[in-house]
């Protein structure tokens, strides 16, 4: 049984298509906030299982607490102080690297995605176009002991899937 992203391709390429842009989106707020970008020090938790990485940390500005999850590889298991970055003006933004790092990795995660998506979409076309190659020109078919069919002689209702 065919999964939907199989049968609708279109949707998978939207989805792929949409996270890429939504990556540039990030990149450019990284990339805007870079100039003003303040640090201080954070308290971060950190624990690793199996399956996932699970991160969080807080920090205060003008004694209003703020936070986050998004931590960058290197931080280590368990409790640890680290610097955390944030734009002034909104320190909801922030991460635990520099800005203009958290950016480049958004760029990457963009182009990331965005080559997926062209090397879907030429999968798609080339797909289609090898299929319709083999389908030959809609003339008679030959079956296996000879017969010839004539398409317009096929009932559509008797061989319907």
């Amino acid at each position: 049984m065919r999964g939907s992203w199989e049968k609708h391709p279109l949707i998978s390429l939207l989805i792929v298509f949409s996270f890429g842009g939504y990556c540039i989106y990030r990149a450019m707020q990284y990339d805007n906030a870079m100039s003003g970008e303040r640090s201080t020090i954070t308290h971060v938790h950190k624990y690793d299982n199996i399956k996932h990485s699970y991160c969080e940390y807080s920090f205060t500005v003008d004694g209003v607490a703020y936070g986050g999850r998004d931590c960058p590889q290197g931080i280590a298991s368990g409790y640890s102080d680290a610097s955390v970055y944030y734009d002034p003006s909104n320190p909801s933004m922030n991460a635990l690297e520099e800005f203009g790092v958290a950016s480049k990795r958004w760029y990457q995660y963009a182009a990331l995605c965005l080559c997926v998506g062209c090397i879907a979409i030429g999968f798609v076309l080339f797909g289609g176009t090898y299929a319709n190659s083999k389908r030959g020109n809609g003339g008679i078919v030959v079956d296996a002991e000879g017969t010839v069919i004539y398409p317009d002689k096929i009932d559509p209702e008797r061989h319907a899937d």
